[in-house]
């Protein structure tokens, strides 16, 4: 080391100058690992939410083209029974969720990190307008705040990488309720096209055929026929079959219509699910699967498969 540089070290640390400096190297290493750990979280974040519009595009393809279609023929046929809400008054009109759900938007670095230009150094200007009594009295109380900002700097690193670390736990969350309400609403459209609908054909034909057996009787015009689909009437008669069957699809209809607007989607639109609303869809699913298996267990025929 030359004299010149042993008596510069001497001024920059009797000023606080070198201190200073070597604070400032501590923030960039800093900052470098910040964006570095805060980028590794935003990919893992990312692919989360690339997984969870895929499964998006799905619900909202099953909601809009199967399930909603179901549900209106189901409340068609029941309708010819007895009374039937349509399936949008089950849910407040405030509660009422869109017909197709967004897709979440990729998260970029440059929400969370600045870019920071460290050549905008203000030190070497003091350095000549103030003494170097000043400049010491100057750097020292920088060197105070640096080491506060340092340590500011590290806890918010942790603070910003276990929010997204948070995010990514709740898409991955998302996913999985995603996942179990189309599990949810396909159960509902299989029941409804491979069990409910054929045997209500079923049903409505054996009214129809009874009408007409009367009408022939009384010797009346087929074309003056007036069909009256009232399965009280067979309440202890071998055909009690026929109202169990109306009754269980009756409930079974309720159930869907609950399900097809679950306030569980309500939480998933807002970001604010939880392991609660996983609770809940699984409930959901269970008491489907029960209701399926009235309808089943009250068909005159067996039709479709084990519903799971």
């Amino acid at each position: 080391m030359s004299i010149i540089d042993w008596l510069a070290d001497k001024v920059q640390t009797s000023t606080g100058e070198k201190e200073r400096r070597e604070l400032v190297q501590t923030v960039k290493e800093l900052a470098e690992e910040f964006r570095q750990r805060v980028s590794d979280a935003i990919a893992r974040l990312n692919e989360r939410l690339d997984g969870f519009n895929k499964i998006l595009v799905k619900l909202n393809e099953y909601r809009s083209k199967y399930i909603k279609t179901n549900i209106e023929q189901l409340y068609i046929f029941l309708s010819k029974y007895g009374q039937c809400k349509p399936y949008n008054e089950y849910t407040p009109e405030e509660e009422k969720l869109p017909a197709e759900f967004p897709m979440r938007e990729m998260v970029r670095i440059e929400e969370y990190v600045s870019e920071i230009d460290w050549s905008k150094d203000d030190v070497f200007l003091n350095t000549f307008l103030l003494s170097p009594l000043g400049m010491k009295f100057k750097t020292r109380n920088q060197n105070v705040s640096m080491h506060e900002r340092i340590n500011a700097l590290k806890l918010q690193i942790e603070q910003t990488v276990q929010e997204i670390d948070m995010n990514t736990f709740t898409a991955g969350l998302e996913i999985e309720i995603c996942n179990l309400y189309l599990r949810n609403v396909r159960t509902i459209s299989e029941v409804i096209t491979t069990k409910i609908v054929p045997e209500i054909e079923l049903v409505d034909a054996f009214f129809q055929a009874e009408a007409i057996k009367d009408a022939i009787i009384v010797e009346a015009q087929p074309r003056e026929l007036k069909f009256h689909y009232n399965v009280c009437t067979l309440i202890g008669t071998p055909y009690e079959r026929h109202y169990q069957f109306i009754k269980n699809t009756f409930m079974f209809y309720v159930i869907s219509c609950k399900i097809y607007d679950t306030p569980v989607l309500t939480h998933l639109l807002g970001h604010t699910t939880s392991i609660e609303d996983k609770k809940q869809i699984e409930g959901e699913h269970q008491l489907l699967l029960q209701q399926a298996q009235a309808v089943s267990e009250s068909m005159t025929v067996a039709r479709g498969g084990k519903i799971e």
